[in-house]
């Protein structure tokens, strides 16, 4: 035991400067791996978080707008072919008691608008929807239904029964200069033919 304390005792306390370069060149090495590292997964977790959100947004567009077309009929649809496009629908909100014929319209937070029709069009990156006249004048809304909507594409495909609307929309990664996509399309087929 008394070997090994004079053993350590004669060990020198200071570095030479050699010794310190490579020291502060290891620490530089591992300081800068450990950063990539880090940055790698902040990256990755943003775009994780991105796509999530994209993802809900176009699942928000999908519910909101399939249901509201899949109950109307083509004979009260049109697709206004601008870009982006947006469409002008209306439903059945009534239904004659002796006749059993449809009141076609809108409705809006409760309230029917019989003659009306739904709007939904893209502006400023924002799904918009709202209630419109015979004269396209604004009747309610709009009310934003999705965000980061870059385009909007609705056709009705011929010799089909079905609408098809493809959606890209499109978000900035924070502190990265790169943009994620998310592009879905959505058959609709109209239920009153």
């Amino acid at each position: 035991m008394k070997n090994y304390y004079i053993f350590l005792s004669g060990m020198r306390k200071d570095l030479t400067l050699v010794e310190t370069v490579i020291v502060f060149s290891l620490l530089t090495i591992i300081v800068g791996i450990t950063y990539g590292v880090l940055r790698a997964n902040q990256i990755t977790d943003q775009t994780a978080h991105v796509t999530l959100s994209l993802y809900q947004e176009a699942k928000r567009i999908s519910d909101e707008i399939t249901e509201k077309l899949s109950a109307s009929s083509f004979n009260h649809i049109s697709i206004q072919d601008t870009n982006p496009d947006e469409i002008i629908f209306q439903i059945p909100i009534d239904v004659a008691t002796f006749t059993g014929k449809p009141t076609w319209g809108a409705f809006w937070e409760g309230a029917i608008f019989s003659g009306d029709y739904f709007r939904y069009y893209v502006e400023n990156n924002y799904l918009k929807k709202e209630i419109v006249d015979n004269t396209l004048s604004r009747v309610c809304g709009p009310k934003v239904i999705a965000q980061y909507v870059k385009d909007l594409q609705i056709e009705h495909p011929l010799n089909t029964n079905y609408l098809k609307i493809n959606i890209t929309l499109e978000k900035n990664i924070l502190f990265s200069n790169r943009k994620i996509e998310h592009k879905t399309e959505i058959k609709i087929y109209p239920q009153n033919q």
